[in-house]
Parts: C-alpha cells; sequence; structure tokens
C-alpha cells in the first residue's frame, strides 16, 4: 500500500505538502491516515502542509474529506495564496473555529471536537483535552521544531491543523 515511498518523499524539494488523509482508501487496503509520514518530513525540518482529501473516482465518493481555507475572498488566486501560507486545516467533519498563537502559547477552539492532541516532532503527543479547546504551551526545556493539533469528534470525524513551527 505503499503508494510513494518515504525516502521520495524525503529526497524531492519544492512540494507544498502531502496527502494526509484520503477518503477513498477507508473502503480500500491500506490506511487512510499519513500522519506519520507528515511528523517524519516535519521532524526532519520540512515545512510542508497537510491535506485531506476525498479522492473520489465515483458517486458517493465525495464529501469524505476535505481542507478548509482562511481567505479574504473566494477566488482562486486569494485561496491559492492561502493555501500555500497554510491557511487552512484539514477535515473529515470536525470544525475549527480558532487557532491562536500568542509566543509559545496555542489555543485551538473547535465547535464539535471531543478530545483534542497537541503533537510535536516526530509526532510525540505532549498534551491533550477531552473538550473542544485546547490551550498548550510550548515548555522551555522541550526541544521542538513545531506543533501541531489532531481533533477528535463524534465517529470517525477529525481534524487536523496545520503545523504552528517554533523558533526561526
Amino acid at each position: 500500500f505503499n503508494h510513494c515511498p518515504q525516502e521520495k518523499l524525503e529526497a524531492w524539494q519544492g512540494f507544498l505538502g502531502i496527502e494526509i488523509y484520503n477518503g477513498l482508501v477507508r473502503a480500500h487496503p491500506g490506511n487512510p491516515l499519513a500522519t506519520d509520514r507528515w511528523d517524519m518530513l516535519l521532524g526532519q525540518g520540512r515545512r510542508v502542509w497537510g491535506f485531506a482529501n476525498d479522492d473520489a473516482h465515483h458517486a458517493g465518493n465525495e464529501g469524505i474529506a476535505w481542507n478548509m481555507v482562511q481567505s479574504v475572498s473566494n477566488d482562486a488566486p486569494a485561496i491559492l495564496e492561502a493555501l500555500r501560507a497554510g491557511r487552512f486545516y484539514a477535515s473529515t467533519g470536525v470544525t475549527i473555529d480558532s487557532v491562536r498563537v500568542s509566543g509559545n502559547s496555542i489555543r485551538v477552539s473547535t465547535r464539535d471536537a471531543q478530545r483534542i492532541v497537541a503533537s510535536i516532532d516526530y509526532g510525540r503527543r505532549v498534551a491533550h483535552a477531552d473538550a473542544p479547546e485546547i490551550a498548550f504551551t510550548v515548555p522551555n526545556d522541550v526541544e521542538c521544531s513545531y506543533v501541531r493539533f489532531e481533533c477528535y469528534g463524534p465517529g470517525e470525524s477529525m481534524a487536523w491543523t496545520q503545523p504552528v513551527f517554533i523558533g526561526p
């Protein structure tokens, strides 16, 4: 089920992001999630975004996974600029209302998450809240280059923030 070997992802340069969730794979052999592969790239210092997609080949395969973009307008150039800048989140149903960053503190608010998990370099889970909101401060004694959040909702619904990069 290795459609794209990790070695290739690590060797390639200049790409914007990777598909961290493929909705079609839910009904096929393999795992629809690729957050482990994303964390390997991020942990190596790569600044790549995570996308969720339907990969719809037939009617009925749409509306499984999508990307919610924060854009100044709904025209293509503005949406592409927001995607390039990482002003979006990936989802299969959880709605993220805000991600606020102040120094090393990050607050994520959702409408419907039941659990939110904070992960740092290489996917290490460092905090969680069994609530629709989490406030996390990167401890001074913990070395990390990014923090990202996974938001778990009812059933199989999830959302993933883009990484918040720590430091230069």
